[in-house]
């Protein structure tokens, strides 16, 4: 069973607390919230402390994720950083 190759990455530098789109044009890829603050996730809303899924800071989560549209994130005034790989299927 073959798990995928990753085939690019993207980066975040400093998402603050306004919501950006991440294009994942429905490949599997892993998030990792590479900065210092908490990033919150929302695949079918834009994203909000509110109603978004928490990554603490530092984390990745040990899975893949696949979302049919764009995937919502947003951090804290303060900010985060965030990458995305993106694997083939």
């Amino acid at each position: 069973m073959s798990h995928g190759t990753a085939r690019s990455v993207s980066v975040i530098a400093s998402l603050k607390n306004t919501a950006q789109n991440i294009q994942t044009q429905g490949r599997p890829f892993v998030i990792a919230n590479t900065g210092a603050q908490p990033l919150y996730i929302n695949p079918e809303e834009t994203a909000t402390a509110a109603n978004g899924f928490l990554i603490p800071a530092g984390i990745m989560p040990p899975f893949k994720m696949r979302v049919k549209g764009d995937l919502s994130v947003i951090s804290n005034a303060t900010g985060t950083s965030v990458s995305v790989m993106y694997f083939d299927i």
